[in-house]
């Protein structure tokens, strides 16, 4: 089952088709810039299950976040 199936069939997940591509994005690290509410987190955390999903990673993962309001 590809990884984005099972995030709508398991987890009720969709993505739209420009947060897909960015999730998909598998040639080496990714920056994802975006406007408030428009699902940068929901793309992060898909694109790291989805690397893991498919063992394309080696378990090596390093998210990280920030916002104005963490400042």
């Amino acid at each position: 089952m590809e990884y984005f199936d099972f995030l709508k069939n398991m987890k009720g997940v969709e993505l739209d088709s420009q947060q897909r591509s960015a999730a998909s994005f598998d040639m080496g690290n990714a920056l994802v810039l975006s406007t408030a509410g428009s699902g940068k987190t929901t793309v992060t955390i898909v694109r790291a299950g989805r690397l893991l999903y498919e063992k394309k990673c080696g378990g090596k993962i390093l998210t990280i976040t920030f916002s104005k309001m963490a400042a």
